[in-house]
């Protein structure tokens, strides 16, 4: 019997980085900000989650936090209010560790009226889409 999960995942694998970066794909528009925390920005790009016509800026919790919330209130403050925000974080040591700097992060993001929903899942890969509440649709 204990086989079977291990037959199950080799058989039905989980999606991991692979699947994140495609959620990511699938969900990114033209002048959309992509916020990877923490060395997530390297697990996107193994698998080419096109980024070229979107923002992006990277959040490394163990650095220095002021400058980088700083960076992210400016990119904020210059965002079209109908350009959303992906945030893509691991929840590991490091997200534990910082993860008052990363409710701060968090709380920079939506306090101009915009609301989170998490639109991708596993693990501990997350992506959370931030958008104005009521949501303007673009096409990509």
């Amino acid at each position: 019997m204990a086989a079977i999960p291990v037959a199950r995942r080799a058989t039905n694998p989980d999606a991991g980085l692979r699947g994140l970066a495609a959620a990511a794909t699938a969900l990114c528009r033209s002048g959309d900000l992509v916020v990877p925390f923490r060395a997530m920005d390297f697990g996107l790009s193994v698998y080419h989650c096109p980024t070229g016509q979107t923002g992006m800026l990277y959040f490394d919790q163990t650095k220095p936090a002021e400058p980088q919330l700083k960076a992210l209130r400016d990119r904020l403050a210059g965002l079209d209010p109908s350009r959303r925000v992906l945030v893509v974080f691991r929840d590991d040591f490091y997200h534990q560790k910082f993860l008052k700097v990363f409710d701060q992060a968090l709380a920079e993001i939506t306090r101009p009226g915009r609301t989170p929903r998490v639109a991708w899942q596993e693990k501990d890969l997350t992506l959370i889409v931030v958008e104005r509440a009521g949501g303007v649709e673009i096409s990509p």
